[in-house]
């Protein structure tokens, strides 16, 4: 079941809803608005399989599902535990920070945590390095322009 469940997290559709519903997501906390944080919060953990097994595979995709199957089934040893850890704190102050409308606070914490999912790319991954480090830049790109336009 799972492998099919994979198998349809391979169409980029996947990938495009969990970018807008992870933007929703800061939305909605922006906005105090629950109905809207719930719903972002059920789409992002359920959105990687709604869509159908894509007919043609795409190598970048694969490589992406390769690279997330690698981290789950690593062994919960210290550096990835605190690398979690340090993710899940990173989230909660980002939310935080758009709670409270705080929106430098939270562009620059949302680089930070770029930053440091681009260095254990760099470090940690064996597959799909280079193609998770490249997107990672290019929003670590973005989100500096986001920076400096507010600023």
């Amino acid at each position: 079941m799972l492998e099919k469940l994979l198998e349809r997290h391979k169409n980029p559709l996947s990938w495009i809803t969990r970018l807008i519903f992870l933007i929703t997501l800061c939305l909605g906390v922006w906005l105090h608005n629950f109905l809207l944080i719930v719903f972002s919060i059920i789409c992002l953990a359920t959105s990687w399989f709604w869509f159908p097994k894509p007919k043609t595979a795409f190598k970048w995709s694969e490589q992406l599902i390769e690279a997330e199957i690698e981290f789950l089934q690593q062994s919960l040893h210290g550096c990835k535990a605190m690398a979690m850890t340090f993710i899940t704190i990173l989230i909660v102050m980002i939310l935080a920070t758009f709670w409270f409308h705080k929106l430098l606070i939270g562009l620059l914490l949302v680089e930070i945590s770029l930053l440091f999912q681009l260095c254990w790319s760099v470090f940690m991954l064996k597959k799909a390095k280079w193609l998770i480090t490249s997107i990672l830049i290019a929003a670590i790109i973005v989100v500096g322009v986001l920076l400096i336009i507010f600023i």
